[in-house]
């Protein structure tokens, strides 16, 4: 099962919380599995400059110079040490978030487009990464995204 379980605006950009409990992590036999996990995201406009791209696209206007200076934060590792190939920073390089971003698409809900990460990675822990700390996590990324590419227009939740 999915549902929202928290909804806010962050410098003018909507985000979400998901709840996500499949109906296979309650399986007897199962074990080290999480029976739920929150995951977070934050939308963009259509006309936004980062609407359409992928989560791994190089991202517009950016340089290793830029970043060079910045800590690891709450970036992924394996995104860390993948990145050390690509000539451009892309996305989930960019974005100081849990886990680094793992999701950019469509809801079928709206036309915007959203930017996620999830709280399942090996370690996590749904009473330490819940919804309380996947809300914070929302608010920093839509604050980095405004902040790097300023919304013009306040968007709706």
């Amino acid at each position: 099962m999915t549902e929202i379980v928290k909804t806010g605006v962050t410098a003018g950009l909507p985000w979400r919380v998901f709840r996500i409990a499949p109906a296979w992590a309650s399986v007897p036999g199962i074990s080290g599995m999480n029976s739920h996990w929150f995951c977070g995201y934050v939308r963009v406009p259509e006309g936004h400059p980062l609407h359409g791209l992928g989560y791994t696209d190089p991202a517009p206007g950016v340089s290793w110079d830029d970043i060079k200076d910045e800590e690891v934060g709450e970036r992924s590792a394996i995104s860390l040490l993948c990145a050390t190939h690509k000539e451009a920073v892309t996305l989930d390089i960019l974005f100081d978030v849990h886990g680094s971003l793992t999701f950019a698409d469509k809801f079928k809900d709206d036309d915007g487009w959203w930017f996620g990460f999830d709280c399942n990675h090996f370690g996590d822990r749904p009473e330490i990464q819940g919804e309380a700390y996947t809300a914070r996590e929302c608010v920093q990324l839509a604050q980095q995204i405004a902040d790097r590419y300023p919304v013009e227009e306040e968007a709706e939740a």
